[in-house]
């Protein structure tokens, strides 16, 4: 199933040029029915799945039951990547640098999706949270009276022995 449908791609990207790449040949075909534009959005959507698979962050059910920005952000990397698959084959539609910029920018955002900096919004990730470094200070430390601190030339301070700040 794909995250996006080709009314979002035309939402996002002229008709005009997604009509002319969703034609087999030179003439321009209608986007909404076209088979290539609904194989792009597929391959898209598993390009996709495959980041967030590698990545151990998201399976595709999470994905599809995105809502909100979220979900219209999915959309957009599903456009965007789609948009790659259809000018791929004419790459001269919008040139070689525009692909490549197009391209460098998915790239991005499928390594931001595979290394947890991009993070949706699923209840998995609602729910983490950045765990918290807490441990006892050097004065706690002191009052516990134990041994290294009764035979202070022994053993070094626990000051010392402590990270930075604590």
């Amino acid at each position: 199933m794909a995250y996006a449908t080709a009314q979002d791609l035309l939402q996002r990207f002229d008709r005009n040029i997604i009509a002319d790449l969703a034609g087999d040949d030179a003439t321009p075909a209608d986007p909404l029915t076209s088979a290539r534009v609904a194989r792009a959005l597929e391959g898209a959507s598993g390009e996709i799945n495959a980041a967030a698979r590698m990545g151990g962050r998201y399976s595709a059910e999470e994905l599809a039951s995105l809502a909100g920005d979220d979900a219209e952000f999915l959309k957009d990397v599903t456009c965007q990547l789609a948009l790659l698959r259809l000018v791929g084959t004419r790459i001269q539609t919008i040139g070689e640098l525009a692909h490549k910029t197009l391209r460098e920018t998915a790239d991005k955002v499928l390594d931001d999706l595979r290394a947890g900096r991009l993070v949706f919004g699923t209840p998995a990730a609602e729910r983490a949270q950045t765990p918290g470094v807490d441990g006892p200070t050097v004065l706690e430390y002191e009052r516990l009276n134990l041994l290294p601190d009764r035979t202070r030339n022994y053993y070094p301070s626990r000051g010392s022995r402590l990270p930075i700040g604590r």
